[in-house]
């Protein structure tokens, strides 16, 4: 459980309802955790020791949505929300624009370059069958310059820099972008000044 402030406490044999609402935690739990609420975050299997199927209910996707998943500082809890996101996507029980508006906010901020990675494998997919018809070509642009975004944002790892660079093309949706690529390619090497 994610307090309010986003630190991490943990409960052991909790059962959860199997329900998309809310999840109550009894008082006497809370108080052997010495938290008094509120709880932003409910994560089933943390440190990823089983597998388990995860619906996040309102509540935690409502605390996603608005504080983003910088606060969440374990790498490997971000990827599990990561996932478990996307599989309700893939369940149908999470909008794919609002995975999209999640993946915008939130990808520039990731520091593991193996989530980075799945989420631009993600985005792909969303975009080119989830997502409606008509918002194909603005989601590519708008993913594009946020890839673009993290690649030549100062502090990035040159491995983040390498996935993202690689995968651009995937996304290219106007002529500015596409001759952006094209330099790069004729160059070629991006944000470097010429290894020569």
């Amino acid at each position: 459980m994610y307090d309010k402030d986003y630190k991490l406490h943990t409960l052991v044999g909790f059962v959860l309802s199997d329900t998309n609402q809310k999840n109550v935690v009894s008082a006497e739990e809370l108080k052997k955790l010495n938290l008094s609420g509120p709880i932003n975050a409910l994560i089933l299997n943390h440190d990823d020791h089983v597998y388990t199927k995860v619906r996040f209910d309102n509540n935690t996707i409502k605390s996603f949505k608005k504080d983003g998943l910088l606060k969440i500082e374990d790498p490997l809890s971000r990827s599990l929300i990561w996932r478990n996101l996307w599989q309700q996507v893939l369940d149908f029980k999470l909008s794919a624009t609002d995975f999209y508006h999640f993946l915008l906010t939130n990808l520039p901020n990731e520091t593991v370059e193996d989530t980075v990675k799945d989420q631009i494998r993600n985005a792909r997919g969303l975009i080119n069958f989830f997502l409606p018809l008509d918002k194909v070509k603005e989601s590519k642009e708008k993913f594009f310059d946020v890839l673009l975004g993290i690649a030549s944002k100062p502090g990035t790892s040159s491995n983040i820099q390498e996935k993202v660079v690689e995968n651009m093309d995937l996304f290219v949706a106007t002529p500015q972008q596409s001759q952006l690529v094209l330099q790069w390619l004729e160059k070629g090497y991006v944000f470097r000044s010429n290894p020569e």
